[in-house]
Parts: structure tokens; sequence; C-alpha cells
């Protein structure tokens, strides 16, 4: 299982999923109900998304290659889309309102592996 947090180790999502073929990236979160609180997409080569048919709003974190966020949209209703955003090489979809105010366009997140149920206990080598 897979973990991000912030640079400062502050937890976002204690399970990531990774969408980085074509077919998992065109699915996304297409046909679900919901994304769990506590969890998120991570989608590669990406710089742009829509929620057409989805069920929910989400917030999104555009990064570059070395995870700086480029972008972020909170809480993104359903049927819209997203200009692409320069640099962004990947995107995480999160519930919506998880991303606190101290979460901003700059900072640095961490993708780590994590070998215990709580990540915020146990934080093992980076991704």
């Amino acid at each position: 299982m897979m973990s991000l947090l912030t640079q400062q180790g502050q937890l976002i999502a204690e399970h990531v999923e990774v969408a980085d073929s074509l077919l998992s990236r065109m699915q996304g979160l297409l046909g679900r109900r919901e994304l769990p609180a506590r969890h998120a997409l991570w989608i590669h080569r990406c710089n742009s998304v829509h929620t057409f048919f989805m069920r929910f709003s989400i917030d999104v974190l555009f990064v570059d290659r070395a995870l700086a966020i480029v972008g972020i949209h909170r809480s993104l209703p359903a049927w819209r889309v997203t200009f692409p955003i320069a640099n962004a090489d990947s995107v995480f979809e999160l519930p919506a309102g998880c991303l606190g105010a101290e979460v901003k366009v700059g900072d640095r997140l961490k993708v780590v592996e994590s070998t215990h149920a709580d990540a915020r206990t146990h934080l093992p080598r980076e991704v």
C-alpha cells in the first residue's frame, strides 16, 4: 500500500491507487459511487481531468515530475473539465474537502510505501 504525504509529513491519503495504463487512466474514477476518505487515485501522464458522468465532487492536485504541486482544484463538481496545467506530469484525485488550506501550489509531496496499517506512525521508504 502507498500513502501520500506533504514534505512535512502531513498525511493526505493513506491508500493511493495508481492509474498508469491507458485503460486505467481512461477509467479513472468513473463508475464509482464515491472515493472513500483518505483514498486517492494517482493518474500518471495527465495534466487535465474531467468529471463527466461522475456522481461526486473531488479535490485535484496537479504535480510535476518531482511531485511539486503546480495546480489545485478544490471540490471540483461533477460535469466539469479543467484546462491543462502547464508543467503537470500527473494528478492526484481525492475526496472533495480533504485538502486543508495549508496545502498549496509549490508544496512538494511524497509517496511512500507503507508496510504498517497506520501510515502516520510508520513512514517507510519513498517511492
